[in-house]
C-alpha cells in the first residue's frame, strides 16, 4: 500500500468518527461525542505528520 493510499484510508476513518460524533451529539451523548471528535483530531494530526515528512 502506498503512503497516499494509506492516507486515504486514514482520512476515511477520521471522517467516519466525525460522523459518529455528530450522531452522538444530536442524541445528547456529549461525553461520547467529545471522545469521537478527539479521535478525529488524532487521526488528522497523524495525516499532517505523515505528509510533513515527504
Amino acid at each position: 500500500m502506498t503512503p497516499v493510499m494509506a492516507a486515504g484510508a486514514v482520512a476515511k476513518q477520521g471522517e467516519h468518527r466525525k460522523q459518529d460524533g455528530n450522531v452522538l451529539f444530536q442524541n445528547n451523548q456529549f461525553i461520547a461525542a467529545i471522545h469521537a471528535y478527539t479521535e478525529v483530531r488524532v487521526v488528522f494530526l497523524f495525516l499532517a505528520f505523515l505528509f510533513s515528512n515527504f
